[in-house]
Order: C-alpha cells, then structure tokens, then sequence
C-alpha cells in the first residue's frame, strides 16, 4: 500500500470511461468530469467499437483526452484496456450515460486521506431520466445498516468492512467507486469472463482483503435509459442473479472464501438457484428449471418448496398452470425475494440493460 502521502497530496486520477454507441450521452458524462473540483486527473475513453456518432461526439473533447479503440469485446475488456493505460495513483470509473457531481472526486480523494488502509472507495447515487430525479437515493436498507454499524451517524464519511455484505449482493455501482491502483495489481482487473457481475466479482477480491470507505453523499447519476433496456424486469433480474450465482460459484470453487462463511453463501447461493430456476419453470423451460433447482437443493437440502417444484415440473403445463398460480398466492415465497444486483451497472452497453 503506498503511504500515507500520496493520497494527502492530491494523487493522479484515471477516470476510464467505456462507450459503446452512446453518442448521444458521452459528452455529458466527460463534461461532469471536466467540471469536478478537484483537478489531478486524466480521462481515458475506451471505444467498444461504436457503430453511431460516438466520435463524432468525442471530437471536441480529443484534445483533453486519451481516445482508445477497440473492436466490439464488451465493457469488460473496455475497462480492463483503459486500466492498463491509465497513469494515476487512483482508478475512477464513469459509464458513458452517467454523470458526476462536481464535488466526487475531491470528496473520495479527501476520503483516502483520512482512511490510508481503506483500498476502494464508493458514494450514494440516483437514478435519473430525461424526465428528471427517479429516486434521490439508490442505498437501500442493507447498505444503511452497514452505515449504522460502521460509523458513528455524525458524519458523512463511513470506513470499514462489507465483504460479508457484498457476499449477499452487489451494493455499488460501478460509476462510483474508486479503487487505488496497487490494490488492481494485487488482486487483478475485471473478469472478461462475465458480462453482468464482473464489478460484484472484483469488488469481493477486493473486499476481502481491504477495508472500504463511503462517502454517503449522493454525488453520482444512473440514468435509467428506457431504450437500452433489453426484456422486461423479470428477464434483467435473470440475468444478474444467473451471473452474481456464478460469481459465488467461482469464489467458493476457488476456495477463496472464509471456511466460516461457507455455510452463510451456500445459503445466498440456494436462493439465486431458485429465483433463476423459477424462471426457467415460469417460461417453461423445465430442464433447466429442474437443474437450478437441484443445484439450490444441494446447497439447502431442507428446502421443501425446491423438491416441491422440482417434482412439479414433470407434469402437464395445464397442471402447472395451476401451482403457478398457487406460488403467486402464498406469501411463504415472499421470503425467497431475487437477491442479487441491486442495478446493473454496464449501462452503456446492451449486454448489461
């Protein structure tokens, strides 16, 4: 870890921003960089090989900023390129259709300052339209409890650990966190292998050997972009949860987590495996169904309502009809709630709407 004075003495800030076929929102998002108070930083613009005006966007700003094209690969690899060139000491992350306030970065700077063993950094949000403001704060009830557990309720700042809490879902969004750059070379960069999740996985290699510290200041914008949105909410949760089980799977297989907590993620991975499995059985797709549930059982044997559909999905779709609407009827499956990400967060990409 470097010393305490390089993040007392305004250190270098990397801010990658991968774009693919935003066009229409990037010179927002390099702008509200541009526009933060604190100056020490470089902007890195990676091109997933956009097809729409992207450069034509990008022209004005070329002189301001380190340009970098690549053939489509995805976000993931858009990241990964610009991390490898970035220069800083800190590494910002910003998707293309997001923005920042003018006071982040200074305010995560000032943060590592005052928390020299804090590795990564992460802010409140809200999540935003053309319309206006959606909703002023995207933490929600768990990310407060940590807060209250962690600090002291008297001040904005909020260091500890949360791998625990990150074993159970991905909390931060990706355009506001701050990780130092000898902690990316100590754990590594973002898996390629995932197309949604890859922040949870890094965050955890992260969390789980450094403390993190919030700044719990809404100074970062999700845009909600109704156009981008691939399927309906149903098949976006799918998703995430299908990629946060394999996240899980990866960490447990490589015996990466704690022998203590073991039985708690099994626990998290049981219930992944049922909110992907139902959603096999609700389009249908009962071997698939059959398969998630199985795996969810091996993780939770006791799971009577598992081996209760696993069995249903043998029968006639008529009869399935009728458990369908059982399942929506009984508030037992309340408990069973979707537990992964809490928003994508490749939103400047298809793959990740």
């Amino acid at each position: 870890m470097k010393d305490q004075d390089v993040y007392a003495n305004k250190p270098k800030v990397s801010v990658i921003i991968p774009t693919y076929n935003c066009g229409l929102y990037i010179g927002e998002a390099i702008r509200s960089v541009f526009g933060q108070t604190y100056a020490n930083h470089e902007t890195i613009v990676v091109d997933d090989g956009s097809t729409d005006d992207t450069q034509a966007m990008l022209a004005p700003y070329r002189e301001r900023i380190t340009y970098l094209y690549q053939e489509n690969q995805g976000v993931v690899a858009a990241r990964n390129l610009g991390i490898r060139q970035a220069r800083g000491e800190v590494i910002a992350f910003l998707d293309s259709d997001d923005v920042w306030n003018p006071t982040k970065l200074l305010l995560q700077i000032e943060a590592f300052a005052q928390y020299t063993k804090a590795g990564f950094s992460f802010t409140n949000y809200l999540e935003f339209d053309e319309a206006g403001v959606i909703k002023q704060s995207r933490f929600d009830e768990r990310v407060h409890r940590w807060l209250d557990e962690n600090g002291d309720g008297g001040t904005e700042l909020v260091c500890g650990w949360i791998y625990r809490e990150l074993l159970q879902g991905n909390y931060m969004h990706t355009s506001s966190v701050l990780v130092k750059s000898d902690v990316l070379e100590e754990v590594g960069l973002f898996d390629e292998s995932f197309k949604v999740c890859q922040d949870h996985d890094l965050w955890l290699r992260i969390a789980q050997k450094f403390r993190v510290v919030c700044v719990n200041r809404v100074v970062c914008g999700y845009r909600y972009r109704r156009e981008g949105l691939s399927g309906s909410a149903e098949s976006r949760i799918f998703r995430w949860n299908k990629d946060s089980l394999r996240v899980l799977e990866k960490h447990l297989r490589n015996d990466s987590i704690p022998r203590e907590l073991r039985s708690f993620v099994k626990g998290v991975m049981s219930r992944l495996c049922w909110s992907v499995g139902w959603t096999y059985f609700s389009w249908n797709r009962f071997k698939e169904a059959r398969r998630l549930l199985i795996k969810g059982i091996r993780y939770r044997p006791l799971r009577g309502w598992y081996w209760i559909f696993w069995g249903t999905s043998f029968l006639p779709v008529r009869a399935i009809e009728k458990i369908r609407f059982i399942k929506r009827r009984l508030s037992v499956f309340e408990g069973v709630a979707p537990v992964g990400n809490v928003r994508p967060t490749n939103s400047s990409h298809p793959e990740g709407r």
